[in-house]
Parts: structure tokens; sequence; C-alpha cells
């Protein structure tokens, strides 16, 4: 599946980023590690047994949105 998430970048490891979206956290591989805190990836979406990765195509720094407006636009659709 192909996805698109928006969120924090908690911890950053090689090749590899913490995202928390608001409602939980998921592992994001990507060969670019984000320098802000807040972006949007596009990905595909890896399904294991125990739990969801995402391998990232796109990382898209998202530092300028206004995150509240965000929210009530998620809030909306979701």
């Amino acid at each position: 599946y192909k996805v698109a998430l928006s969120g924090y970048v908690l911890e950053r490891k090689e090749n590899a980023f913490f995202l928390d979206d608001g409602t939980g956290q998921i592992m994001v591989h990507s060969v670019k590690m984000p320098e802000v805190d807040f972006v949007r990836v596009f990905g595909k979406l890896l399904i294991y047994e125990n739990g969801y990765e995402l391998e990232a195509d796109i990382v898209q720094d998202y530092s300028k949105v206004d995150k509240e407006l965000l929210k009530k636009v998620k809030d909306l659709f979701c």
C-alpha cells in the first residue's frame, strides 16, 4: 500500500527514524534523514506480523505548516 503520513520525528537512527502522527509511532526507512522535526512522508507501508513500518519515497519538510489547522482538516476527513 502507498500511504502519506505527517508527524513529529522522534528518534533518528542510521537510515531510519521514528514518526509520531498523534495516533501512534512508526519506523520510517529513508536514505535521506529529515533535518526538521515535523515532516510528511509518502511511501510504501510494510506489513509484518508484529506491526508496520514505512519505506519512504519522499520526505517533505512540514515545519512551517500550521499544525492546529492540519489537525482540524484531518479530523474532518478521518
